[in-house]
């Protein structure tokens, strides 16, 4: 074998370990790479429920405007805003349908937050109202209230 082969086939030999280590590296490389990966995930979804955690801990904001139907007497009742703001346009409609003649309000402007309006609800023999349905323009569907 003259010198040339013998260069030749040592620079085989090196090129050839160089890429065996290459290979191995590069093997660990994509294993780390892949462990990786997954504690990120992990780190996101853990990430993901603490920030639901605290967000149930933060305090509902009360409604705008929240309703409670108060008795004052046998046919006295008081409906309460014990909402945060003024309720607007304000109505009331007995139910059911054919109840509805049996209450005495007015349609009101406005009632404060905390403040109450009387409504009257009548009694008479034949049919009764078993609920008022309340309407206003800060809601977006009516509340219906139980009588009791």
């Amino acid at each position: 074998m003259d010198g040339w082969n013998v260069t030749n086939t040592a620079v085989a030999g090196l090129a050839l370990v160089v890429a065996g280590a290459g290979l191995l590296y590069a093997r660990k490389s994509a294993k780390a790479a892949d462990a990786a990966a997954v504690a990120g995930q992990r780190s996101a979804d853990a990430a993901e429920r603490s920030a639901a955690a605290a967000e149930a801990l933060v305090p509902q904001a009360p409604p705008l405007v929240n309703w409670r139907l108060e008795q004052g007497g046998k046919t006295l009742y008081r409906l309460r805003n014990l909402g945060t703001t003024t309720a607007t346009n304000v109505d009331v409609v007995g139910r059911p349908r054919d109840a509805a003649d049996l209450i005495r309000f007015k349609p009101v402007a406005a009632i404060l937050a905390g403040d109450a309006v009387e409504i009257m609800i009548l009694t008479v023999m034949g049919p009764t109202v078993t609920s008022l349905e309340v309407q206003c323009d800060e809601l977006a569907d009516p509340v219906v209230l139980p009588v009791i």
